[in-house]
């Protein structure tokens, strides 16, 4: 397995989500830790009573979800793709879902070999 993306995209999302050492409620009012993780180390939701993270704690849950992120974009997508583009599309999962991803127009278009579209 390719880790390359799971590093990019942990790349693109670390400094762009911001961190919290702290559960917050994000813009829809899910509970996130550290980078906008939704589960903690016991895999269970985050919720206000989550235990604050270090920054380290926070990189190692975000790895996690990208690496989960990367594999339904492996799993999904049909077409090839270069690390880069499979980092923007596990961003994408991080941050909407894989059942947002799975129906998505993004998706279908991409798998119609349409990248433009997808891309646009």
């Amino acid at each position: 397995m390719n880790d390359a993306p799971t590093i990019a995209a942990t790349g693109l999302v670390a400094p762009f989500k911001g961190f919290s050492a702290t559960p917050y409620r994000d813009p829809v009012g899910v509970w996130s830790i550290g980078f906008g993780s939704t589960r903690g180390f016991d895999n269970q939701p985050v919720t206000a009573n989550t235990p604050p993270i270090t920054r380290a704690q926070a990189r190692t849950l975000v790895a996690r979800d990208l690496g989960a992120a990367c594999s339904t974009v492996r799993e999904d997508v049909k077409v090839p793709l270069n690390a880069d583009q499979e980092a923007a599309l596990a961003d994408f999962v991080y941050n909407l879902g894989a059942g947002n991803f799975a129906g998505s127009t993004l998706l279908r278009l991409l798998n119609a070999g349409d990248y433009a579209g997808a891309a646009a």
